[in-house]
């Protein structure tokens, strides 16, 4: 009986999280990588040169600052938007989206691109 009795007070249940809610964690986890960040940056940077050409105004801080007010400038998505954006994806089919998530990440390229054309498909 003592035998039992300490295998019961050792044994903890094992938590198990959702599927889903692990699987949408690691994609936010691809897409909160400082290459991400270097990417959106290198974008911006790339935004807000056309941005001063189309309106032809010079670069100082203040036009800096209404760029970034501005729709142009690529803001850091918060979880629950990524959850969102993803809302409409199976679970099973998360696994793929995960996995190509991994290997966009590996390529350089941005993961919130293929997010956001997941969530908004081209129309032909």
């Amino acid at each position: 009986m003592n035998n039992l009795s300490e295998i019961l007070d050792k044994w903890q249940p094992e938590v198990s999280r959702n599927n889903r809610a692990s699987i949408l964690k690691d994609i936010i986890d691809l897409y909160r990588t400082e290459q991400e960040t270097k990417l959106r940056k290198i974008a911006n940077i790339k935004r807000y040169k056309t941005w001063l050409q189309e309106n032809r105004i010079r670069h100082s801080y203040e036009t800096a600052m209404k760029f970034k007010k501005s729709n142009k400038f690529l803001k850091e998505l918060p979880d629950t938007r990524i959850c969102i954006l993803l809302g409409h994806v199976k679970t099973d089919d998360l696994d793929i989206v995960y996995s190509n998530c991994k290997d966009i990440s590996a390529r350089g390229k941005s993961v919130a691109s293929y997010i956001y054309g997941l969530a908004y498909p081209k129309k032909t």
